[in-house]
């Protein structure tokens, strides 16, 4: 197991984390509705690859000494094991069957790797697969990366003497010291300096007049609201 400091991002991922206990704000779903159930043996063998090709996919994240640390599994044999789940009801067109709903809200423990789940689900009348991370682990631009690289791999388009011959990927646990390294540098704090002088100073609450009291503590909950709208005004907005 091999320990550094996490990033400022990622400080605030496990803030916020442990502030809200078992919020799922901060996971981000990926679903595809497939036209056939996936050969899951491929999909494992071009996942597994993708972990050993990037650190930050089995790392997790705990307190140490005041310091929130990310540590990365670097244990050679870890073989990761897409999850499937087989249901005889039948999916309702339109609609996210609730059994990936639920899979999708379910929380992480930032202490144990990996903070991605993949999973495969069978109806009587679909098939669906589920990709759900932390986003302590992914952003945007990276999740654009996994899933052309795991295209790539599960297509076979890359064999695997190809996969030998890799160029060595950028890793995120160097550019994350480099980045720690940076803030503590004279030009970091004189650009902090800055924005301090040049944002006026924060006031944590709007001091608006509300007709309920204000919550303890923040919550992401929220509600639908469903109404229709006639076909002019339909067109209209198109």
């Amino acid at each position: 197991m091999r320990n550094q400091f996490a990033t400022k991002f990622q400080e605030q991922f496990w803030i916020l984390n442990k502030i809200s206990g078992n919020n799922t704000a901060y996971n981000i779903p990926v679903v595809f509705k497939l036209n056939a159930l996936p050969d899951i043996d491929k999909l494992e063998k071009a996942v597994n690859v993708l972990i050993k090709k990037y650190d930050v996919l089995l790392s997790d994240y705990s307190l140490e000494d005041g310091h929130v640390m990310m540590r990365f599994n670097e244990d050679k044999d870890f073989q990761y094991k897409v999850l499937f789940e087989q249901n005889p009801t039948r999916c309702v067109n339109g609609q996210l069957p609730s059994e990936i709903v639920q899979e999708i809200h379910q929380p992480f423990d930032l202490s144990k790797a990996p903070l991605f789940r993949i999973k495969v689900f069978e109806f009587s009348n679909s098939c669906y697969i589920s990709f759900v991370f932390h986003h302590i682990i992914i952003d945007l631009r990276s999740k654009e990366i996994f899933f052309k690289e795991l295209e790539e791999l599960y297509n076979g388009n890359v064999s695997d003497s190809d996969l030998l011959n890799l160029p060595p990927a950028k890793q995120y646990g160097p550019f994350a010291q480099e980045h720690n390294e940076w803030l503590k540098n004279g030009e970091a704090k004189m650009m902090l300096q800055w924005w301090k002088n040049e944002l006026p100073p924060i006031n944590h609450l709007l001091n608006l007049p509300l007709n309920k009291p204000r919550l303890k503590s923040v919550n992401f909950e929220g509600k639908r609201k469903h109404f229709s709208l006639d076909n002019r005004l339909s067109q209209s907005i198109s």
